[in-house]
């Protein structure tokens, strides 16, 4: 069995394992494409599928480095655990603001549709007291032909 002591070795092969893990990782569309293919709605699924492959890929990397440091273990762990308790709120706020977002549009489509219904009746009301106008005129004028 290997020493407890990192050798030059050891790390090449962990930032070989790393560098490759990170490679393996699946991509996530920049936020302008996301928009442009309408997978913006998908983008928080694929970032937790995304933390669980880097989760399983770091717990490999922590039971490699276990046989040299159980403590530096625990604490990569923890800092792991902190950084998804991040990306669990992170993702929580991204769908909240993909939700609202969504009510938003819906809300001015509606807004749009209201004001193109009160648009449509101000022109007809506006065309009806065009046309009794013009017929209150007619009519003024045949009383002063009269008179």
């Amino acid at each position: 069995m290997q020493s407890n002591h990192f050798t030059s070795h050891d790390l090449d092969l962990l930032e070989s394992y790393v560098h490759d893990c990170i490679h393996q990782l699946p991509k996530l569309p920049a936020a302008a494409d996301a928009t442009a293919t309408g997978a913006s709605t998908q983008i928080p699924t694929r970032c937790s599928s995304y933390h669980t492959v880097c989760t399983n890929m770091l717990k490999e990397v922590v039971s490699l480095l276990s046989l040299f440091s159980p403590r530096l273990c625990r604490l990569i762990g923890q800092v792991w655990d902190l950084a998804s308790l991040n990306v669990f709120v992170l993702l929580q706020v991204a769908n909240t603001a993909l939700q609202e977002a969504q009510q938003l549009r819906d809300h001015l489509a509606f807004i749009e549709r209201f004001h193109a219904k009160g648009l449509q009746r101000q022109t007809v009301l506006v065309q009806r007291y065009e046309d009794e106008l013009a017929r209150q005129r007619v009519n003024e004028q045949g009383l002063r032909a009269e008179l």
